[in-house]
């Protein structure tokens, strides 16, 4: 199994649109690891990045500086105009119908900073904002906590988009069956996310660095961090359907639904979160439905992103699953 490094270098990064056509940055095959590095700029605040630097003495010299400041000034469209993901990731073997289970061994805040902003254009109310408002937001030495409007927000970092090449091309910001813009602030370090391949080679991307999200992220914006290094382990399965991204932590599933509407995004969640008992217990879908209204917990993901979602916490402990760890810290499976 090899193990590969993909840098945030402006050769390997795109930005704003999701499209099969990107050439992949990097070829593994399944059961190999890649550390993928980010990083973002969005909500840095009006002005350049570059200006950005010189209110708060920011090194250019730095090296992960000078990667954000590349993936504005560097990368089309010029700007802080869209998501920047690191990537395409082509999975060797991978094809439409299959499913992508992506490990997350490990998230790495690489800067010791990121910044949230609210609008008055944006966001789940963007008239109760007086103004556009943008702040940076210090963390801890142990990068922990950060520190926002004086009050300390602990920090838990994940990438905003993660997902699979979808069948055509569109912009980055609405999510779909093939990921993209989950913002799903669970997908963090220990959790195993599972996505429908969509096209061959799966082309995996991730981006959106974020420190800390509340769901919903009614600001329209997390705490955007400057840097945010994943270790990823892939694994392919050819024996899997699913119709939605979905995740898998040491205590829980979580299956997912999106659309438009909020009320549709919760359908479809039901749905797919039934459909998930049904295949693993036998249950009859009614079955299913009561389990879910007894032991489901549905949550709103966001509400910001054009299409909205929802996703479903399914406890282990209804599967008689009393050990929490299903793969241990080098990937190795314990149990599915």
């Amino acid at each position: 199994m090899g193990r590969s490094f993909l840098s945030a270098e402006k050769e390997h990064l795109f930005k704003g649109t999701l499209d099969p056509a990107i050439p992949p940055a990097l070829r593994i095959a399944p059961g190999d690891t890649v550390v993928l590095e980010t990083v973002s700029a969005i909500a840095a605040g009006p002005g350049s990045f570059r200006d950005y630097c010189t209110a708060w003495g920011l090194d250019t010299r730095d090296p992960m500086i000078k990667k954000v400041l590349a993936s504005v000034e560097e990368v089309e469209p010029a700007g802080r105009s869209g998501h920047v993901m690191t990537g395409p990731v082509y999975i060797e073997g991978a094809k439409e119908g299959d499913v992508l289970e992506v490990r997350i061994l490990d998230m790495e805040l690489t800067l010791p900073f990121g910044n949230i902003a609210v609008s008055t254009r944006g966001g789940a109310v963007p008239e109760l904002a007086e103004k556009r408002d943008a702040r940076r937001v210090e963390y801890d030495e142990e990068r922990r906590f950060g520190e926002l409007c004086g009050l300390r927000v602990p920090l838990d970092p994940f990438f905003g988009v993660m997902g699979v090449a979808p069948k055509e091309r569109q912009s980055s910001s609405p999510p779909g069956r093939f990921g993209g813009n989950i913002d799903l602030k669970y997908l963090t370090k220990g959790v195993s996310v599972f996505f429908p391949v969509q096209t061959e080679g799966a082309l995996f991307y991730a981006g959106d660095a974020h420190a800390a999200q509340g769901n919903g992220e009614v600001s329209m914006t997390a705490i955007e961090t400057a840097g945010l290094t994943g270790t990823l382990r892939f694994e392919l399965h050819k024996d899997m359907s699913i119709g939605w991204p979905m995740a898998e932590t040491a205590d829980s599933f979580i299956i997912t639904g999106m659309d438009e509407d909020l009320d549709e995004a919760v359908h479809e969640c039901v749905r797919e979160s039934v459909s998930f008992l049904v295949k693993r217990t036998g249950l009859a879908a009614g079955e299913a439905i009561m389990l879910l209204s007894a032991a489901g917990d549905l949550e709103v993901t966001q509400v910001v992103d054009g299409v909205k979602g929802v996703h479903c916490v399914i406890s282990k402990k209804i599967f008689g699953l009393e050990d929490p760890s299903f793969w241990n810290a080098d990937g190795r499976v314990r149990y599915r």
